[in-house]
């Protein structure tokens, strides 16, 4: 019987280790692929993570200032009554102490006086400081219209608020940074523009992106001046809400009214 020997030539064992050595080449490629991969999944989550808290802190500390802010009218609000209630009753004790001892009428009916222009002049200044609730409880909507009703001026200025398709709460920082805005954007209208008319428009759309549209009348102005002055507080509401990610656009010309536009994801 005649056993036949396999034979391994040179050239085949060499094709042979090439081919191991290109598929050991192959796998650490793929593994070094698949690690690269990895760590930049890895470094893109930790990317996201790291900007979400800072987004998240930078809203904490947006909440803290608008917090302060509203502890700061409400306790204007507490003292200006406090004010008016003692003032009130030194004017009546003058009154008293007038009617029983009529000597010296000019020194008394001049300090009665000048009690009654203070409580005239607080009360006169008190507008510009009057104290609107947050919108904690009745919601942005019912807020912004309280907030019309306070700064509407009868023959002078119409303000109307249209909220179309607020189906839902939002969250309580939000809604106050979004008033606080508003009523802003809404003071800046009672002082400077000389309107009759603002409109306050709230829209919110299935993707949860609340538009708000503060539209005025007025005498309108160049928005370029605007931003050459980095501590106005059109520039401040602007960097809060590109902060947060949304958008703040102004629309505005010499005597034809301003248009100001706030776009954010709620």
């Amino acid at each position: 019987m005649q056993v036949i020997t396999g034979h391994i030539t040179p050239t085949f064992a060499l094709t042979l280790i090439l081919v191991l050595f290109a598929v050991v080449a192959l796998l650490i490629y793929l593994t070094i692929l698949c690690r690269r991969v990895y760590v930049q999944q890895n470094q893109k989550i930790l990317l996201q993570r790291k900007v979400s808290e800072i987004k998240e802190r930078e809203l904490d500390q947006i909440s803290l200032i608008l917090e302060s802010h509203e502890i700061y009218r409400k306790r204007h609000a507490e003292d200006f009554v406090d004010f008016i209630g003692n003032t009130i009753t030194a004017i009546r004790l003058n009154f008293e102490e007038y009617a029983s001892d009529v000597r010296k009428p000019e020194y008394k009916a001049q300090k009665i006086s000048e009690l009654l222009s203070k409580v005239y002049e607080n009360v006169r200044k008190a507008p510009e400081n009057k104290y609107v609730e947050a919108p904690k409880t009745s919601g942005l909507v019912a807020a912004v219209q309280s907030l019309a009703q306070q700064i509407g001026v009868v023959g002078k200025l119409k303000v109307q608020v249209l909220p179309f398709n607020l189906q839902s709460r939002i969250e309580e920082r939000i809604e106050l940074l979004l008033f606080s805005i508003i009523r802003e954007l809404g003071t800046n209208v009672v002082e400077h523009a000389q309107a009759s008319d603002l409109t306050i428009y709230l829209n919110e759309d299935d993707a949860r992106n609340l538009t708000i549209i503060v539209e005025d009348n007025g005498k309108g102005f160049t928005f370029d001046a605007i931003n050459a002055k980095a501590e106005s507080g059109l520039k401040k509401i602007e960097k809060i809400i590109e902060d947060l990610g949304g958008t703040f656009n102004v629309d505005s010309n010499i005597n034809n009214g301003t248009t100001i536009i706030v776009t954010l994801k709620i």
